[in-house]
């Protein structure tokens, strides 16, 4: 098992992608792991993280989400041990981690502990997300649907900047307490800013207020000596059409010296790679631009 003290941005950025499912989050046979795997390996890749969405509390979101997205106790056990195959089939060839996508919960800031302390001596990678928000009705997922966003948040709240400082306000919430559980994990933060994956629809009426929250977490995952997913999956968001964080984050997170870690997000194994090269300029330019 690597060492966990410290996140590394070793090997060079797009040489690992530290944030990628497998089949047991698509569960419709279209392909298998050994196919992201491969893949992965194909094109160049010398360590990969799979990051697999673990369990999460019933009766908190809508059960039909709950299940479509999150593994239950068997298929937890069975994910780990599938990809425990998978680190042993490819050692040599591909450096395998075997993690978690930990989803911070709302009202249950523990509820990962269920299973991180159960599998720390078998998973080796883990990377926080935030993903929901408390509404009038429970929590509401920001990355789904914007009319859902927009009837559960937005118009409750009065105003997405509302929403967006509840986000980093929340965020700033689950760095503290995922860093205070103490575990053998590596830190790292996955798609910051997933919050404005609808944000041509949303605009804000108040860009640098919003920014200065967004750079406060960003100070204290530089303090706390965590790493920042920069993720693919927001290039092919309609409504977005740029990689989680924006390009003025992702300058701020360089400027702090913030460990960078490339994340495609695959759920399917032909996204495996996707916008490499984009972000790989993103993070170059990134590096040039003013410090905030």
């Amino acid at each position: 098992m690597p060492d966990m003290a410290h996140p590394q941005a070793e090997p060079p950025f797009g040489r690992w992608d530290g944030h990628c499912h497998t089949h047991f989050s698509r569960r419709d046979g279209v392909d298998d792991t050994d196919a992201f795997a491969a893949r992965l390996h194909a094109l160049g890749f010398v360590r990969v993280s799979f990051t697999e969405h673990p369990t999460f509390p019933s009766g908190r979101i809508d059960e039909n989400l709950r299940r479509e997205v999150y593994l239950d106790e068997e298929g937890l056990e069975r994910y780990v041990r599938r990809m425990e195959g998978v680190r042993e089939a490819y050692r040599g060839r591909l450096e395998v981690r075997v993690g978690f996508e930990v989803d911070f919960v709302p009202g249950d800031p523990d509820w990962p502990l269920v299973y991180l302390e159960r599998y720390a001596g078998r998973a080796d990678d883990a990377t926080l997300s935030l993903h929901f928000l408390p509404g009038e009705d429970g929590l509401v997922p920001l990355d789904v649907d914007p009319d859902v966003l927009e009837a559960g948040l937005v118009h409750p709240l009065g105003g997405i900047d509302a929403v967006r400082r509840l986000y980093w306000e929340t965020l700033l919430e689950a760095v503290e307490r995922a860093n205070a559980w103490g575990l053998p994990y590596p830190r790292r933060l996955s798609h910051l800013d997933v919050v404005g994956k609808f944000r041509d629809r949303f605009p804000l009426a108040d860009p640098e207020a919003d920014r200065q929250l967004a750079l406060r977490v960003l100070d204290r995952v530089r303090e706390l000596g965590w790493a920042l997913d920069v993720n693919a999956k927001g290039v092919d968001v309609p409504l977005r059409r740029e990689a989680y964080p924006d390009a003025d984050l992702l300058a701020a997170a360089t400027a702090r010296g913030i460990p960078l870690v490339y994340g495609s997000d695959a759920h399917h194994s032909a996204e495996v790679g996707r916008h490499r090269d984009r972000l790989a300029a993103a993070v170059a330019a990134a590096g040039t631009g003013r410090a905030p």
